[in-house]
């Protein structure tokens, strides 16, 4: 489970809040301080991708390059769904699921 996922089970852990916060074509996109982990992190969660779970796809080690790295993946979701996300956490690779 990473960090984003256990936000929502243990919030008094982590004690964040998040900064930058983007709904984008059924996509929510957030970035926020990890205390624990010392690093800003981008999540996305989206029904295409780890079932809506969160997916860590970036980290930066700080304020100026997470806004960068937060308006990049907005824009990438502007543009279209990716073929898959990363998860920068576990190294694992969520292929974009179609539903018709």
């Amino acid at each position: 489970m990473n960090i984003l996922n256990e936000i929502i089970f243990r919030p008094k852990k982590y004690m964040m809040a998040s900064y930058l916060v983007s709904d984008v074509n059924n996509a929510s996109i957030d970035t926020c301080y990890v205390k624990e982990a010392k690093k800003y992190q981008t999540g996305i969660s989206h029904p295409s991708f780890n079932e809506w779970h969160w997916v860590v796809v970036e980290e930066y080690n700080d304020e100026i390059n997470a806004n960068t790295g937060h308006e990049k993946w907005v824009k990438t979701f502007e543009k279209w769904l990716p073929k898959e996300l990363k998860d920068v956490i576990n190294n694992t690779i969520y292929k974009r699921e179609y539903f018709e």
